[in-house]
Order: C-alpha cells, then structure tokens, then sequence
C-alpha cells in the first residue's frame, strides 16, 4: 500500500484538502523562470531611474541651469518611468499567472501498466539513453494487449522487445499470449489498483482505474519513461467537475448508455484537463465493473481521470487480494473511506442528471459526442457488432451480451 504523503499527493492532485502533510516537490523551473523574467524587466526600470535621479541631481547643483527644456526632458524621463513600472507590472501579474497554471508536481507512482503498442517506444529510448533500468520491477506491469497474436513481422517486434524487457529486469506480472487479455479489464481483475493509488499507463483509456478510487491518468512516451525509470511522474492540479447521477435506471439501459448521455452533455472539450467524479445512488448501486466503465470514457470528454468514491462494493470486488492487509472487510472500508471526498471538498462544476427516463444510447458519428438514442436509428442497417472493447467488455457485459443473443 502506498505511503500516506503518496495518498495525500493523489488527494491533492484532486484538489482534496487533508491536513498536516505537504508531500509535493514543486517543479524549480518555474521560480528560476520567475528570476529571470523579473530581472529582464526591473533592468530598463532601473536603468530609467538612475537616468531620472542623475537629472535631478544636476539641476540641484546648478540651479541656474534650470532651463524649460531641463525640466521637459525631466518630466519625460518621469512619465517613462511611471509607464514603465506599470508595464513591468503587469507583465509580472501575467507571469505569476501563467507560471501559476503550468505549476506542476511530482508524485510518486504505486504502478506504471505497460502494453506492447507504446512502450516498445520508451523502452527503445530508454536504452539508447544508457537508461535501460526500472524503478521498482514489482510495480511494473506488462500484458500483450492489442494485437494477440502478433499479424506481422512489426507487431512481432513488439512483443519481443516487451518480452525480453521484461525478463531482463525480472518484472514478474507479465503476461504473454497465452495469459493476456484486455489491461484495462486484466489489471483491476488480478488486484493491481487499489484505492488511494497513482497509475500511469501509456493508454488513454488508463482512467478506467478511477473506479477504484485511485488517480489513473494516460500519459506520452517521456511521462512513460520517466515512470518506468524513476517511479514519478509530473501533473498540474487539475479543477473537478462532480457528476451527481441520481434516479434509478431503466430496464435494459446499463453505464455505457449513461457516460454516453454525459458526454453527449459536456461534449468531447468539455471536461478537457480537469477530474471527472462519478457520485449519486446510481453510482453507488453499479458494480465495479459499471463503474469502470464510467471511468473509461472520461477521457472522452476530454478528462485526465475518472474517479469513483470506494465503499464496499470495492472491497467486495478487491477482497481476496487485500483480506492480509486487513481484519476484516468493515476494516478496509474506513480505511478506504480515507480517499472519499471531503465534506468541503471545492469542485469547477457540479452537475446533477437524473437517469430515471435514459434511454438505451448509441454513437452515430465519428466523435463521441454525437449520440442519440437507440430508437432514433431504428432503421439503420448494422453489418458489425464488436463485443470485447476496454470500455465493456468485461464478464458481466458478455453475460448481458448473451442474454440478448
């Protein structure tokens, strides 16, 4: 289990406020930056001064010399300055600003997820860098996800240079064809997320491990690498929008038709760069898997993560992997309970739907956002159907699958 200030740094990351700890490395750049700037502009301003005061100095010396054009250039010079400073001024006001956007800080990773599409890429760098090492082997997990068996000589290349990485630093939970599956659906079902962790995968989808009440962002080749060879990784904090989803719903329409409703809401920029949490009756009677699935599609909307608040239904679902670290399952929950929100917690937006009158959704378009209800493409020909994504295809999709079939 991650260590406390590791928990806080997640928490804060979402903008949730626990007393007594810091835990954040701020990035240094940014104050240097601040330095810099700051001399380039106080520079002219000091310079104009001198320049101003040595005038004065001269007329009271020489009085007699004090002349019309003396004392215009001097009220020159003094209006320079004056707007000077307030230029100086502002600009140091937008660099607070700006720098105040972009502050970012680092925190300590619980596990970095790797798949054979992005980080063949790192590890390549990594190696060519005399980098080739892993910050914790036992932290690492790797699957061959996407192509299984590999359909060419280039996605054999892949997994061969995931699998020999693998071996080469004694990573133990790798899976290869034969053990493998979709990550997104393997790694919540082998325990790897718990609540209170911080995961990074080079995956957009990696939100879907939200549901656990755990930071899990998607990140690039760089984060990736950094991950694996340090074991932290760099986030500004991020706003949060809370979506309340109240009611109770329908017969035949599941979490996929409600994160579609969402997003059809808040469209594919509407949640760009902020934390979407996933609150209400609703949520709270979904099963973990109902869960993910709402998390996986933050991203769609433009969010860094998804989260789901953990109660019993997490411990339920994590028990036979954590029942050691615990007395019992009441145990666990208040220890989970640690990551819920706070009464006071600050939120971008609060948005309440009441899904009581959803209707089954689809997509009809190339964006996610464009989404209308089933019965609105009731004579639309359908040549395909692909039941097994990271969104829901999970067991309990397929047995609903299968019932319908």
């Amino acid at each position: 289990m991650a260590n406390n200030d590791v928990r806080l740094n997640m928490n804060i990351v979402l903008l949730r406020r626990k007393k007594g700890h810091t835990g954040l490395v701020t990035l240094c750049h940014r104050k240097l930056s601040l330095l810099i700037v700051s001399f380039l502009v106080i520079l002219p301003i000091s310079l104009l001064y001198i320049g101003y005061q040595m005038g004065v100095a001269h007329t009271r010396a020489n009085p007699d010399s004090l002349t019309k054009e003396v004392q215009s250039e001097l009220d020159a010079q003094k209006v320079k300055l004056s707007n000077a400073t307030r230029k100086a001024e502002d600009s140091l006001n937008a660099l607070a600003l700006r720098l105040g956007q972009l502050q970012a800080h680092v925190i300590r990773l619980d596990a970095v997820f790797c798949h054979e599409i992005t980080t063949p890429v790192a590890i390549n760098d990594l190696v060519s860098r005399g980098k080739d090492r892993v910050f914790d082997p036992d932290k690492i997990k790797v699957v061959i996800d996407h192509v299984s068996p590999a359909k060419d000589s280039k996605t054999a290349m892949q997994g061969k240079i995931l699998r020999e990485w693998a071996r080469r630093h004694n990573i133990r939970d790798f899976f290869d064809i034969g053990r493998n599956g979709i990550c997104h659906a393997l790694f919540p079902e082998k325990g790897f997320v718990r609540p209170g962790y911080t995961v990074i995968m080079g995956d957009s989808h990696t939100c879907t491990h939200g549901a656990f009440g755990a930071f899990a962002a998607g990140v690039g080749t760089t984060d990736l690498e950094v991950g694996i060879l340090k074991g932290v990784c760099a986030f500004r904090s991020p706003s949060t929008i809370k979506i309340d989803i109240t009611g109770r719903l329908p017969v035949g329409v599941f979490s996929k038709d409600v994160i579609l409703f969402i997003i059809h809401r808040l469209g594919v920029n509407g949640a760009t760069n902020k934390i979407l949490e996933f609150t209400g009756p609703v949520v709270d009677a979904m099963s973990m898997e109902s869960r993910m699935t709402l998390c996986n599609m933050a991203v769609e909307a433009g969010a860094t993560s998804g989260i789901c608040n953990p109660d019993m239904t997490t411990v339920e679902y994590l028990w036979e992997f954590i029942k050691d670290d615990h007395e019992d399952k009441e145990s666990a929950l208040a220890a989970f309970k640690n990551f819920n929100s706070d009464p006071d917690a600050r939120y971008d937006q609060v948005i309440e739907y009441d899904v009581s009158q959803l209707e089954p959704m689809v997509t009809f378009g190339y964006k996610p956002d464009q989404v209308k209800p089933v019965n609105e493409m009731a004579s639309t020909r359908v040549d395909q159907v692909y039941i097994g994504s990271c969104t829901n295809g999970r067991i309990e999709d397929l047995r609903i699958a299968a019932q319908v079939l």
